[in-house]
């Protein structure tokens, strides 16, 4: 029986590690010519971190493989910034006849005459979308060979421009800054994960799909592919702008089963797929480090039409530290953290979803600190952070143009986790935050300026949340690289206002789902 068994594991995990790494390209990356059509023969370290159990890839330049130098093209990557804002507009105007294009002199002198306003558009498009959108205004900067720091100006002129002079609706303040400066994290994010799937010296399908993945998550490469030739050309050197760190990719497929703690005891269940990316190596040879050089991305996508595509998004990357590492014993991180948060629910027949968590820190910054001990069969790490909250968002109770108030603050997150010998994983988070709307209107004051034809600027309904997750998870071996993987959520918030009675909100989430390390 334990023959049979360790003969099944390896068969399939076997068959996983080929389909996976002869169609997407990542896992044991053995290139030889004479089976894959390449031209070089790239050898990529693949190992399982003792502390995470995850198992991680580093991609190797070989031979006479250098890094592609760009010349910093200043000029080139404002002209794309402003034309990616024209391209968008002519297409709005001209073949989808939207009537917010038909901007004219007029309006834009409206827009510079009275100012940014707070709008009230949806949360996935303000706290998601306008972000992912900044990410292509900050890679026009990064493809045009300019630096992290000066970068970070780019997402914030094509939003400014936008805002400005593309659109007939009022400058909206939160847009400017979930594009941006959330921008500018997805933009970094986006610009390192796909230089790891974009390579040169690849051939016929697994050329084709690093292609597809690539363009995706970096449009705007993919645009300079196309037009220089780049995208079907076929080179000896696997053309990397960026030095390759150390990765990890894990995917995840389950079901979730969510439940409100009081109220109406609302039910809701769903499929879903995640992913979770962590990317760079934590303590390195200096003791210092360089913007996001380490970063974890995660994002579960729910597999039914009755709940948000994007249920919940995290990015946190690592823009500075102070590393004190000493093997054998404790070693610790002390960095500076860029966030981008993002937790989406809907409740069943149209009702609002108060006791289900609507959360957003689309521009957060924090000071954390990591420590991990390494052990001969025991593993531990704690990860601990406290973020200023710039702009972001929660639950609303009674603002009736929107399901969700603006709100800033602070936020608390801690991440506990303990293994045996990668054969089992406990993992605890903690969530805190401490937010604040500011300004708010009673019901009558918002009924009046409707009609009075206003649209409302305002944070929503004004006062204070305290929000509370907290998550418990065991992962346990089934065969070599995959886990099964059992976890509890529980979600409370209490949200006091100026002009309405508070709401406390209460749910917990099951999810049952398996995990396969790539």
């Amino acid at each position: 029986m334990k023959l049979q068994r360790s003969i099944t594991q390896r068969i399939v995990s076997t068959i996983l590690s080929i389909l996976l790494s002869s169609f997407i390209g990542i896992g044991y990356s053995t290139c030889l010519a004479q089976d894959s059509g390449d031209l070089t023969l790239h050898k990529d370290s693949v190992w399982h971190d003792s502390i995470t159990g995850r198992r991680m890839h580093l991609q190797r330049l070989g031979g006479l493989d250098t890094l592609v130098y760009i010349k910093p093209r200043p000029l080139t990557a404002l002209a794309k910034d402003l034309g990616l804002n024209a391209t968008i507009l002519a297409w709005d105007h001209y073949v989808q006849d939207r009537k917010w294009a038909e901007v004219t002199a007029h309006v834009i002198k409206q827009h510079f005459t009275h100012g940014p306003r707070l709008d009230n558009d949806s949360f996935s498009g303000n706290q998601f979308s306008h972000p992912y959108h900044g990410g292509m205004f900050y890679n026009t900067a990064r493809n045009e060979g300019l630096s992290y720091g000066v970068s970070l100006l780019y997402p914030v002129i094509g939003s400014a421009s936008w805002e400005w002079l593309c659109e007939t609706n009022p400058p909206s303040i939160n847009d400017l800054l979930s594009t941006g400066v959330g921008g500018a994290a997805i933009g970094e994010v986006t610009n390192r994960v796909s230089d790891i799937f974009f390579d040169d010296s690849r051939r016929g399908l697994n050329r084709v799909v690093r292609e597809i993945i690539g363009s995706a998550l970096n449009p705007v490469r993919a645009v300079h592919r196309l037009i220089s030739g780049e995208m079907w050309r076929v080179s000896h050197a696997r053309g990397k702008h960026l030095q390759p760190q150390p990765y990890s990719f894990e995917l995840g497929v389950g079901t979730r089963f969510m439940g409100e703690a009081n109220g109406a005891r609302e039910h809701l269940s769903s499929s879903y797929i995640d992913f979770a990316f962590n990317y760079g190596d934590r303590f390195t040879t200096t003791g210092h480090s360089k913007p996001f050089d380490l970063f974890s991305l995660s994002l579960l996508a729910n597999l039914s039409s009755k709940h948000p595509t994007v249920g919940q998004f995290d990015i946190s990357g690592r823009l500075a530290s102070r590393q004190i590492h000493q093997p054998g014993h404790w070693s610790l991180d002390v960095g500076f953290y860029q966030n981008l948060k993002y937790v989406e629910h809907y409740s069943s027949a149209g009702k609002e979803a108060h006791n289900f968590s609507i959360m957003s820190e689309a521009v957060s910054f924090g000071g954390g600190l990591y420590a991990e001990r390494r052990a001969t069969q025991t593993h531990f790490f704690n990860d601990c952070m406290l973020s200023a909250v710039v702009f972001g968002g929660t639950n609303s109770d009674y603002y009736s143009l929107r399901r969700y108030n603006y709100a800033s603050g602070l936020s608390l997150r801690n991440t506990t986790q303990f293994s045996i010998n990668r054969r089992a994983i406990f993992i605890g988070k903690l969530y805190c935050a401490r937010l604040y709307s500011f300004l708010g209107y009673t019901t009558a004051e918002i009924q009046q300026q409707l009609a009075d034809g206003i649209d409302p600027s305002c944070w929503g309904d004004q006062g204070n949340h305290s929000v509370i997750t907290t998550e418990l998870n065991s992962q346990l071996n089934i065969i070599k690289n995959m886990r099964l993987g059992i976890g509890y959520q529980y979600f409370l918030r209490r949200s006091n206002y100026k002009y309405f009675p508070s709401v406390t909100a209460k749910s917990y989430e099951w999810k049952l789902g398996i995990i396969y390390s790539i």
